[in-house]
């Protein structure tokens, strides 16, 4: 492998580790040798994904909502390994209902795992980075960070903040050699979708309005987070970066 794109020994920290997305991930970057540290509230799914993985891989069980837990967290990685070389913000959450029916109980769960958390763990992890004078951080963004779609007004909001989040990081985080981009996937195929594609209208809807005529797959990302991770990233800051299928691009018409 060309050595800018070497991860092997990188200490990096994913949280939402165990969801379609995570779990590809972990995967991905287990086989090409990085030190993997997981953050997740499903311990028992998180081992056993450290098992099929294989590699160099510790659990951390932990809501990162709860900010004092999260600090613990932090702490244990930074006492066991002495630095981290990139941090992954996977963890999410949505809910979906129209706007005249959401709750202020569903704005406070998705805007507090979404960006409150993203947010704060970024900035924990981000001190380590400082001392250092090096780190990656990566985001996920969304479709919706760019445009929206029905019954998601806070899923939406949440996002449209991760994306301008990921640009303050960057430049706040620039002085200390610190690059910090975000993943904007399309539609993937995982759980936490599965409303989408296995709903025979929507899913024929979404491959027609995608360029690549398909749903993604979680494998479909893990190229891109790889590259974010690496040295071969190093000029790229600040930026959010669609892994869509080409769904923001266009549409093929019939005015060709």
């Amino acid at each position: 492998m060309n050595k800018a794109f070497d991860i092997s020994g990188k200490v990096v920290v994913l949280t939402g580790a165990t969801g379609g997305i995570g779990s590809a991930i972990v995967k991905e970057m287990a086989q090409n040798g990085a030190r993997l540290v997981l953050v997740s509230r499903n311990e028992g799914k998180m081992h056993r994904l450290a098992e099929e993985a294989g590699g160099d891989i510790l659990c951390l069980p932990c809501d990162i909502t709860d900010l004092n837990a999260a600090q613990k967290v932090v702490g244990t990685i930074e006492e066991k390994y002495g630095r981290v070389d990139a941090l992954l913000n996977c963890a999410g959450c949505n809910t979906r209902k129209p706007f005249l029916e959401m709750l202020p109980e569903d704005y406070d769960r998705v805007m507090g795992l979404n960006v409150r958390s993203c947010y704060f763990f970024s900035q924990m992890i981000g001190k380590i980075m400082a001392r250092q004078n090096c780190g990656k951080i990566v985001n996920f963004a969304s479709l919706n960070t760019y445009i929206s779609l029905s019954t998601v007004s806070v899923y939406a909001a949440s996002k449209g903040a991760v994306g301008q989040l990921t640009k303050a990081m960057a430049v706040d985080l620039a002085k200390y050699n610190i690059q910090v981009n975000a993943i904007a996937p399309g539609f993937i195929k995982t759980q936490f979708n599965e409303l989408l594609w296995g709903n025979p209208e929507k899913n024929s809807w979404i491959e027609e309005r995608t360029l690549c005529k398909r749903f993604g797959v979680p494998e479909d990302l893990t190229g891109t987070v790889h590259f974010l991770c690496s040295e071969a990233s190093d000029f790229i800051t600040g930026q959010i970066i669609p892994v869509d299928g080409g769904f923001l691009a266009g549409q093929d018409t019939l005015f060709g």
